[in-house]
């Protein structure tokens, strides 16, 4: 069972929500109030610095995706578990393996026809940051593929140079109603089939 807690009013004190003092701002919305609540204080430089947007923005993406192919353990980042990093732009990082996030949706591996145009598109536009040797997007019913896998681009170029290139066309671009992200992809995983 979990305990209720009741707030007690203090008659004349701030009820603040938020950071947001409600009694002043039912008391402007109703007419009594003849002037806006004054502004809250901002919240303690420690506080506000323990809430990372990039850190929120990754664990999203790790929840809807799958983990970061790469990533360093949260724990060695010095970031709360299950928050990937964002993907290394370290050269030690780079590969010649380049996933692309946010481009794939249901109907495009739905059938056969959809999945080869999505492909043919794709590959299309990618061909033109460099030598792209091969491509796999992987769907749930293909043997032996790991779900994380799923709705995701894997791009093999030719040359890191390639991949560093499409990476500055591609990620960040706007793809339907999403904004592609992009990681590196370990050669040896990719070379294997080992997608993820």
């Amino acid at each position: 069972p979990v305990a209720a807690s009741a707030a007690v009013a203090v008659p004349g004190a701030p009820a603040v929500v938020d950071g947001v003092d409600v009694n002043a701002l039912l008391e402007a919305a109703m007419g009594g109030g003849t002037a806006p609540p004054p502004p809250l204080p901002p919240p303690p430089p420690q506080l506000a610095a323990a809430v990372d947007v990039n850190q929120i923005a990754n664990a999203a993406l790790n929840a809807a995706f799958g983990p970061t192919p790469g990533a360093v353990p949260a724990a060695a980042a010095g970031m709360p578990p299950n928050i990937p990093p964002a993907p290394s732009s370290a050269a030690g990082g780079r590969t010649r393996i380049l996933v692309l996030l946010n481009m794939v949706t249901d109907e495009d591996l739905a059938t056969d026809d959809e999945l080869n145009a999505l492909m043919d598109e794709v590959g299309e536009e990618c061909a033109k940051f460099g030598r792209l040797l091969s491509m796999k997007i992987p769907r749930a019913q293909d043997p032996n593929v790991n779900p994380s896998a799923v709705k995701k681009i894997f791009l093999e170029y030719a040359s890191v140079d390639d991949v560093i290139r499409a990476e500055a066309e591609l990620v960040g671009r706007q793809f339907g109603p999403n904004v592609v992200q992009g990681t590196y992809f370990p050669e040896d995983a990719y070379a294997a089939g080992q997608l993820y």
